[in-house]
């Protein structure tokens, strides 16, 4: 479980002045400002430890587009994101990586906009699908889609098929839409 004294830790950070943040945050009981202390890493173990029922679980399920239900495939989601935050984050290669942990194929999400196809899901598509289907959320999400898709387009198609990527991607309705 995540413990306030394991949130402590995380606000030693010397880049901000975050204890104090922190321990106003917990008298006000403000989560953004805990939040914004967390590792990627300590927010998607915060979410799985969250009850099932929970209305701001709910809140979050229903706000990145997946029906009720889909906590544990957003929850797969998550897991899979802080292993590729990771590599990232040390400069490791993702393009043909074969990662570990398989998310779940979530076939309830969204409405129309999610048909998409994982031919494999360990494949670094499947990551840069699950990216795709949370930006799309967020104001300016459109930008990261369009270096996506520009750089996809770039490759070969050997190289697309090492990645996972199907050989119809740019028909999926998550690449096709502006």
């Amino acid at each position: 479980l995540i413990s306030v004294q394991r949130i402590g830790r995380r606000s030693s950070t010397p880049s901000f002045d975050v204890a104090e943040r922190l321990n106003q945050s917990l008298r006000v009981r403000s989560p953004w400002m805990v939040l914004d202390v967390l590792s990627f890493g300590t927010i998607s173990k915060l979410f799985e430890n969250l009850k099932p029922g929970l209305q701001g679980k709910k809140a979050i399920i229903q706000r990145l587009g997946f029906k009720t239900g889909g906590g544990s495939y957003l929850g797969s989601w998550l897991k899979s994101l802080v292993t590729v935050r990771n590599l990232c984050a040390h400069h490791a290669r993702v393009m043909n990586r074969t990662f570990v942990h398989t998310p779940r194929y979530a076939r309830t999400i969204r409405n129309q906009a999610w048909h998409g196809r994982w031919t494999d899901a360990r494949r670094v598509y499947t990551m840069l699908t699950i990216i795709g289907v949370i930006v799309e959320t967020i104001p300016g999400g459109e930008k990261w889609k369009k270096q996506t898709i520009r750089l996809l387009r770039t490759r070969s198609r050997a190289a697309l098929d090492k990645r996972g990527v199907p050989d119809d991607w740019e028909t999926e309705p998550l690449w096709n839409r502006p």
